[in-house]
């Protein structure tokens, strides 16, 4: 049966027979799903610092239809060092039998955890419902095989959960792509360096959307969210064909980002200001009812900057100087001052110095993975107030659910 033929997105009723198709589950009582096993067989994986484990290996045709994972927790609170250990786990999907993953990325960024803190919410791909485990419902599917492990780069012991269900005897249609994913961070040393969610990809795919975490700039009180998604699609070289609006419009608001939201496919996990400035934000937007495909090629990136009237950056000027070395203002301060002694006043963009993480979903029409794997050192590297200190991530399921 092909997976092109099934029901998706509530476009057939529930009550729909399939023919020749299995459900199947791979956990610790089946790791591999294989049928008329459950209990026959226990395996818990506990990694020590640096191992490599594989939760599954699963024979397709099939399709993952649902994916949970958590890690053991001493008690049912968060235990000092959480927000580091979802950073330093990564998780790595393996299609059929391609030499690098499609999907090699921190734990914490693939769930919607924004910089590893653990949030209750969800949205229509992901969810965490207490803020300690992690769901992911994007369909997966695989032509032959699919290997799922865990690499521990955390400086101590993990022992992991997981539940994979997914529906063997699905063959794949010609058209359907496999799932991929990319992360990256740029802890920036100029004003308006360029961050890339996701350097350029070649093939025929889809993009389906960005988990972004940002650790603004403590000394500058500005706006963050002034950047611009820039979409380069098929060969696009200059220019992009498609730049996204704001962060915060972009996300679905407008001109808010201190109150936290949760849609079906954009929201604000994440806003947390600190007294002695800086902050942390965290959100995710998805292309789930605006396709956004491509043909040969595809590259995503942003700049973070603040999106501001040249009067009002003279007077910010004037009163805190320093701030000319924490923005990439495009125009010499002369040229501002003549443009709005002319009466032009007008909205431009500066770069800042934010800290950015992002995790980029698409799918593919290969299986093998195009992407490296961020090196641990940048994925866990020390920034403004993050990681909070363990008594702020104990109390965080109070502070942020």
């Amino acid at each position: 049966m092909s997976y092109a033929n099934q029901p998706r997105d509530g476009e057939a009723p529930l009550y729909r027979l399939a023919h020749d198709v299995r459900s199947a589950c791979s956990n610790i009582h089946n790791v591999d799903g294989a049928p008329g096993r459950a209990g026959a067989e226990v395996r818990v994986p506990q990694l020590q610092p640096g191992e490599r484990v594989i939760l599954a290996k699963l024979d397709g045709p099939a399709v993952i239809t649902r994916f949970w994972l958590t890690f053991d927790w001493p008690d049912r609170f968060h235990y000092a060092g959480s927000m580091l250990r979802n950073r330093s786990v990564t998780l790595e999907i393996t299609w059929d039998d391609a030499d690098m993953p499609a999907i090699s990325v921190p734990v914490a960024d693939f769930f919607c955890h924004p910089l590893g803190y653990d949030i209750p919410f969800e949205n229509a791909w992901f969810a965490d419902p207490v803020g300690r485990s992690s769901l992911c419902f994007l369909p997966m599917p695989f032509r032959s095989h699919a290997t799922v492990a865990i690499v521990n780069h955390f400086d101590r012991p993990v022992i992991v959960f997981h539940d994979i269900r997914f529906l063997r005897g699905i063959e794949p249609d010609p058209d359907d792509g496999y799932l991929h994913a990319c992360f990256q961070r740029t802890m920036p040393t100029a004003p308006g360096a360029r961050h890339d969610i996701l350097p350029r990809v070649r093939g025929r795919g889809r993009y389906l959307g960005t988990h972004l975490g940002i650790i603004t700039d403590r000394y500058n009180p500005m706006d963050w969210h002034g950047g611009n998604i820039a979409f380069y699609l098929d060969g696009d070289s200059e220019y992009p064909s498609m730049l996204g609006a704001s962060l915060d419009d972009y996300a679905g608001s407008a001109w808010l980002y201190e109150q936290r939201y949760m849609h079906q496919d954009s929201g604000l996990l994440l806003s947390r200001d600190f007294p002695e400035g800086g902050g942390h934000y965290g959100l995710y937007v998805y292309h789930r009812r605006d396709p956004l495909l491509f043909e040969s090629s595809c590259a995503v990136s942003i700049t973070p900057a603040v999106h501001v009237r040249a009067g009002a950056l003279l007077s910010l000027l004037r009163q805190q100087p320093e701030l000319t070395e924490r923005l990439a203002i495009p125009h010499d301060l002369s040229i501002l001052e003549g443009m709005v002694q002319a009466g032009e006043d007008a909205y431009f963009n500066c770069g800042r110095l934010d800290d950015l993480s992002t995790l980029a979903f698409y799918y593919l029409d290969r299986p093998d993975g195009a992407q490296p794997s961020c090196t641990p050192d940048t994925c866990i590297a020390p920034a403004w107030q993050w990681p909070v200190s363990d008594d702020e991530t104990i109390r965080g399921q109070v502070m942020y659910s």
